[in-house]
């Protein structure tokens, strides 16, 4: 899996599709509430919930 330095959309969705391929199914993501991973699950057709971020 890569490491991606930049927050946006098609970064976040290029993680995504990698971490798919660990996974069996369609997981429901955790995710803090930052549009670009919103953004990044919606096209997927993944399900996600969003939590704050924890310090």
């Amino acid at each position: 899996m890569g490491v991606y330095p930049s927050r946006n959309a098609l970064a976040a969705e290029q993680f995504i599709r990698e971490a798919l391929k660990y996974c069996e199914g369609k997981p429901t993501f955790i995710v803090e509430d930052a549009p670009w991973l919103k953004q990044a699950l919606e096209e997927l057709g993944l399900q996600y919930n969003t939590e704050p971020f924890r310090r």
